[in-house]
């Protein structure tokens, strides 16, 4: 690279690429000043282009060295009039001597008026076959690539247009990927060259601010990589006859005010010309593939040697790319259109099946196949009422159960987790890549947690770089920011691990809308619940209001009845025979036997209006208190009451848990044959499937007897209210009423009662009460 090029390049090359200062030598930039369009600052290479120095003509009106009417032309094109769009044909005429350019011009991002000048055979000068090659150029190339039916056909066919078009040795198609890296998917060269169809190149190859600009300037030109950089100067910075003045370096700095963003003459940095010529590359044009503001590949055009590209046939491969951008991503769009459209089959099918059918854990359990389908994952899970469900490959089911743990911190606002490299973030998950390195997640609730899980494997693959990826940054002495090109472009290979395909934007989509069809048939399920509760408690309310006006009503007539039954047999048992006496004694018994029952209905129906008084449980004074009453019922009975220390703290109505702990003695020993009876209190851990979810913690409890127990087909039933196993004169009799009163105690304060029993071995009574 000459001495001057190394010279003029700036250090920060990261940030001044768009104002280099410096332009290429094959045209002429003028700085215009209005209004009268007079020349402010000038490449430094009229001598070249015009015959004469720059102090010649700086500081003149255009209109000087333009033919008459160029002026108004100038005027027009910058006001946007039709007639007057670039590019515009001019004659510059500078001390007798005349030159034909084609010329553009245009305001600049810092507001300067840029007039770039191309020298142009006088035989291509005329204006009125411009569109006539224009067309020619274009049919050609645009006919046979409508002609192609599959997006490779059409990259291919591109490149080998574009090869005929431009001449050049080697062009390339060379699509970005999400994380800016791109790739050669099409080539067109000459035999000699070697082959860079698929090569990866990395994203630092084109920094952003680079990328930037292709946008703005859809066609780059650099006709010889190995050019000497033309200064732009002003009044103050010619005539100077050294490059390392420090007066220059000024009028450079002066210059690097100037946005050349859309300049097709503008300098290329000195790492960019570096990285052209490590890759043999002597000259180069480079199209823009642009899709709704963004670079979506590039065709770049290579060359071993200088090869200068008329404007003509660049703006000829800017329309091209143009429109073939388009036409790129229509054919690549139809490629996933079917994929697409299978997938909206699938979740059409999910919706209805859950529309059809509101247990939407059913929906799911017998359309697992589909779901896992909806998402082209190989394996799908779901996780509901505390079970897992699962099809395909997945991992094991302690892994699902590690990852729910982790995974909630990391959903995003519509409760997604979405990774194709989880091992990357879940160090867990490296065990699984054969099967789970790319994870879509979706939680679907969290107070019950429910999640909907798919699967796909590792894909192994190699990945070949153009040279290897190295960082191309480096920090000057001066502390710039330096730009350093790769050196070697000889295929350099990656196999990259634990990464799965990516998951398309339309399948998330689809998954979303199963998750959002799935809450809303949760929430209007818990609306109907709610509503059905809100009765439910009302019919409880007015039922329980009813039990106690009947029962109370109840007991007069039946004590009148009782009262005068006694009275008969007190007054006439000696008149009356042995069967009359028999009857009155039955109908005594028959009267004693239903007070009993309506008093037991009485009690029940008290407890569905009596408001709990919440108080830490001491249980040594209950315990002693339920002992101070039975030993009046029983007195005579021989028991052992074995109580385990330090039983779980518990909060709750003192007097209703008094009466829970001694129905649940009571009932051990009246229930039992044995001569020695024993009872047990204690407390255990609270399972798992007996905590409601909740923040409240639980303490659980036990009375265990040794008595006759009960047979597994009645343990279902011996809650319910006057339901008794054995005759009425059988173990003391009884109502049937005190085990259901345990039971709503216990559910009255949001607990549990079962019970474990092995018939003929005594029976164990479990329950839980919160914790204070």
């Amino acid at each position: 690279m000459p001495e001057s090029s190394r010279t003029l390049n700036p250090v920060n090359e990261v940030e001044s690429v768009h104002t280099p200062g410096y332009i290429q030598p094959h045209g002429l930039l003028l700085v215009l000043a209005e209004p009268d369009f007079r020349i402010v600052q000038i490449s430094a290479n009229t001598q070249q282009h015009l015959g004469c120095r720059p102090e010649q003509i700086l500081g003149l009106p255009i209109g000087d060295i333009l033919e008459s009417g160029d002026l108004d032309r100038l005027r027009g094109c910058l006001e946007g009039q039709f007639e007057y769009l670039n590019p515009l044909d001019f004659v510059v005429t500078v001390a007798d001597r005349s030159q034909s350019f084609q010329g553009i011009f245009h305001r600049s991002p810092s507001q300067h008026l840029i007039l770039e000048l191309e020298p142009v055979p006088p035989a291509s000068a005329n204006a009125s076959t411009y569109f006539v090659d224009f067309y020619r150029l274009t049919k050609a190339p645009l006919q046979i690539t409508h002609s192609t039916k599959t997006f490779p056909e059409l990259c291919d066919a591109i490149v080998v247009e574009l090869k005929r078009l431009t001449g050049f040795d080697r062009v390339m198609l060379y699509r970005f990927g999400d994380d800016r890296h791109g790739q050669v998917i099409a080539e067109s060269r000459e035999e000699h060259l070697e082959p860079f169809l698929g090569l990866h190149y990395p994203a630092t190859d084109i920094p952003e601010a680079a990328a930037r600009l292709f946008i703005l300037n859809l066609v780059r030109l650099i006709p010889e990589v190995g050019y000497a950089p033309v200064p732009i100067v002003d009044l103050e910075g010619v005539g100077i006859p050294a490059i390392d003045n420090p007066a220059e370096q000024q009028a450079l700095e002066r210059a690097k005010t100037i946005d050349m963003s859309r300049c097709g003459l503008r300098g290329a940095v000195g790492c960019h010309c570096a990285y052209l010529q490590n890759m043999g590359v002597q000259a180069t044009l480079t199209i823009a593939l642009v899709v709704n503001h963004q670079l979506w590949g590039l065709i770049a055009c290579h060359h071993d040697s200088p090869r200068h590209v008329p404007y003509m046939v660049r703006t000829a491969c800017e329309f091209m790319g143009q429109t073939l951008a388009l036409e790129l991503v229509a054919r690549e769009g139809q490629t996933f259109l079917e994929q697409k459209f299978q997938t909206q089959v699938l979740q059409s099918r999910i919706l209805q099946a859950l529309g059809t059918d509101g247990n939407h854990l059913k929906v799911l359990q017998t359309h697992q196949d589909t779901l896992m389908a909806l998402a082209q994952a190989t394996g799908f899970a779901f996780y509901g009422n505390e079970t897992w469900y699962s099809v395909g490959q997945v991992p094991p089911e302690w892994y699902l159960r590690e990852l729910l743990i982790w995974l909630p911190d990391r959903l995003d606002a519509q409760g997604a987790f979405v990774s194709h490299s989880l091992a990357q973030i879940y160090s867990p998950a490296q065990d699984f890549a054969a099967v789970a390195s790319g994870l879509l997640a979706l939680s679907i609730t969290q107070t019950r947690p429910q999640y909907l899980l798919w699967f796909r494997p590792e894909l192994p693959q190699t990945v070949t770089w153009a040279g290897k990826p190295t960082p191309q940054t480096q920090v000057h002495p001066n502390g710039n920011l330096h730009l350093t090109p790769r050196a070697s472009f000889k295929a350099w290979q990656e196999l990259v691990h634990q990464q799965a395909r990516p998951w398309e934007d339309w399948i998330l989509e689809a998954t979303l809308a199963v998750r959002s069809h799935i809450i809303s048939l949760l929430l209007r399920q818990a609306d109907e619940l709610a509503a059905f509760n809100l009765e439910l408690q009302q019919s409880n309310a007015q039922l329980d209001t009813f039990t106690y006006i009947a029962s109370h009503d109840l007991r007069e007539p039946l004590r009148g009845i009782h009262n005068y039954a006694t009275f008969l047999l007190e007054d006439y048992g000696s008149t009356l025979d042995a069967e009359g006496v028999d009857r009155l004694n039955t109908l005594v018994r028959l009267s004693r036997r239903m007070e009993d029952l309506i008093n037991g209905l009485l009690r029940f129906s008290r407890l569905g209006r009596h408001n709990l008084h919440w108080s830490p449980i001491d249980w040594p004074e209950i315990i002693h208190e339920a002992l101070d009453f039975l030993q009046i019922n029983l007195q005579d009975a021989d028991f052992e009451l074995n109580i385990a220390p330090d039983l779980a703290p518990a909060q709750g109505d003192r007097s209703l848990i008094a009466e829970v702990i001694m129905n649940l003695i009571h009932n051990g020993l009246k229930y039992n044959d044995n001569t020695h009876r024993i009872i047990e209190i204690g407390s255990i851990p609270p399972p798992a499937d007996r905590v409601p979810d909740s923040e409240e913690r639980f303490s659980c409890f036990y009375v265990r007897d040794n008595g006759i127990g009960i047979r597994d087909r009645h343990q279902d039933s011996i809650f319910r209210i006057f339901k008794r196993l054995h005759g009425l004169n059988q173990y003391g009799g009884g109502t049937g009423v005190g085990l259901t009163i345990v039971k709503k105690i216990i559910e009255q304060h949001e607990g549990q009662i079962w019970i474990e029993s092995v018939y003929g071995s005594g029976t164990t009574f479990y329950f839980t009460l919160p914790e204070p």
